[in-house]
Parts: structure tokens; C-alpha cells; sequence
């Protein structure tokens, strides 16, 4: 791949990594809900799951009409619920949601995820469009899930570690609600943006 072409793709997937959605609202939700430690393995389950997305689509199976549209509407539906969830969530002690049943995202939830995820196969499809060589679709589709996974590590981490310094802040019942209903509005904003975008 070029040097021009990898500077490119570098700036793409650090701004859509970096920029508010589905799962940057998840992982500062549940920095704040279940602390950094806690939160490893969903961070580690999108640094991984979308790059896996990524080369499948660079392989081939992005172009299956039906099944992009399946997962599109699945995730829609699934995200939909998340965010009533995030928006309902009581006001969280580190013992008292684990006590109450809640637990953050497994690793391989979060990796799920993103196969419903419709930002995320949106990225996958633009990525794949635009940076995978179909004489080379092996190579350039490692060399994308590679710079992918590199900076899903670094936005997972920060999303969460956010999470966790805002929960200093969060100690009130009112300023948790603010941030829920805000992280609820991210997702919801973010499936509308998806959907009529």
C-alpha cells in the first residue's frame, strides 16, 4: 500500500474510531458503571471485533446485499434497546451493579456486536471501497484490520478511561442522569444519522 494511501487510511479510522457512537458510548457508560478493569475485555472485544468485520468485508462478504441488510436492521434494533437501557440504568456503585445482575459487556459480546453494528459495516464497506486492492485483497485487507485494530485500542481505551474519570463526577443522581440520557442520545442520534444519512 502507498505511503499516501496508509497516511489516508490512518486519518479515517483514528476521526471514526475517535468520534461519538454505538460503541464509544457503550465504553464510557461502562468505564463509569464497572470501572477500567472491568471494562477490558469489551474494550478489548471492539479493538478486535471490528478489524475481524473489516477483513471479511476486504475478503468478500460485504458485497452478500442481504446479509449487510439483515445486520443493518438487527443492529439498529439492538442498539435502539442499549440505549433505553443506558438511559434507565440506576445510579452506579461498583458493588451494587454487579450486586443487581448488570456485568459489562464479555469479549465476545462486544466482538458480536459488532457484526450488528451498523457504524461499524458502514466503516467496514467505506474502508474496504476504498483502500482494498482487488489484485491484493489479502494484503490490503490485513494491512486495514491491522491499522484498525492499532487504533481501536486506543479509542476503546479512551472511551473508557473517560468513562471512569466522569464517574468522579457522576456521584450525584442528577449528573448521572444527565450523562445516561446524553450516551442514550449519542446512540439514538447515531442510528438516526445511519438510517436517514
Amino acid at each position: 500500500m502507498p505511503i499516501d494511501s496508509l497516511l489516508a487510511l490512518i486519518g479515517i479510522l483514528v476521526v471514526s474510531a475517535w468520534t461519538p457512537g454505538p460503541n464509544n458510548a457503550m465504553l464510557s457508560a461502562s468505564g463509569a458503571s464497572f470501572g477500567f478493569r472491568a471494562t477490558l475485555p469489551h474494550m478489548a472485544g471492539v479493538a478486535l471485533g471490528f478489524p475481524l468485520l473489516l477483513f471479511a468485508s476486504a475478503m468478500g462478504l460485504g458485497q452478500v446485499d442481504l446479509l449487510r441488510e439483515a445486520m443493518r436492521w438487527l443492529g439498529v434494533a439492538l442498539l435502539l434497546w442499549v440505549a433505553f437501557k443506558i438511559a434507565t440504568a440506576p445510579l452506579p456503585s461498583r458493588d451494587t451493579a454487579t450486586a443487581s445482575g448488570r456485568k459489562p459487556f464479555t469479549f465476545l459480546q462486544a466482538a458480536a456486536f459488532q457484526w450488528v453494528n451498523p457504524k461499524a459495516w458502514a466503516m467496514g464497506l467505506g474502508i474496504t471501497a476504498q483502500f482494498v486492492d482487488g489484485r491484493a485483497p489479502l494484503q490490503t485487507g490485513l494491512i486495514c484490520a491491522g491499522v484498525a485494530a492499532l487504533v481501536g485500542v486506543t479509542s476503546a481505551s479512551g472511551w473508557a478511561g473517560l468513562g471512569v474519570v466522569m464517574m468522579r463526577w457522576l456521584r450525584s443522581e442528577a449528573r448521572f442522569r444527565a450523562f445516561s440520557l446524553i450516551m442514550a442520545a449519542i446512540l439514538v442520534l447515531g442510528v438516526a444519522a445511519l438510517i436517514f444519512g
